[in-house]
């Protein structure tokens, strides 16, 4: 029986046993295995934080926009802080993470967007 651990191809020996079939070293073996466990964790991890700025993004156009529609300058004031908090948060931690090109297009206009309703609301962005 073959089991996919990412790249690598395993063959299962017996009860608890893995061996990669390209190698001739256990320790060889248990090295690839979790260079590739890290890789993959690593990509999820970007994965992850990809999704995190993207949704960060409409958290700030969505307080932007409640800043906007603000009966009081209290509450515009507060609701404009936290579009700042959020573009701010986006700004610091797009650089720590490897985006694909798509989610890299969708945050750039995600920002864009929220840095123009920042500026009109009087913010020195």
């Amino acid at each position: 029986m073959t089991i996919q651990a990412d790249v690598i191809p395993v063959r299962k020996m017996g009860p608890g046993t893995n061996v990669l079939s390209n190698s001739t070293n256990r320790e060889d073996a248990g090295h690839m295995l979790a260079r590739s466990d890290s890789l993959r964790l690593w990509n999820e991890m970007d994965a992850a934080m990809s999704r995190f700025l993207v949704v960060e993004a409409g958290v700030g156009r969505a307080f932007a926009k409640a800043a906007i529609d603000a009966r009081e300058t209290r509450e515009a004031l507060h609701n404009r802080q936290l579009a700042r908090k959020a573009y701010d948060t986006i700004v610091r931690l797009m650089s720590q993470v490897r985006l694909t090109k798509a989610d890299a297009k969708t945050l750039h206009r995600g920002l864009q967007h929220l840095k123009q309703v920042l500026s009109q609301l009087g913010d020195p962005v």
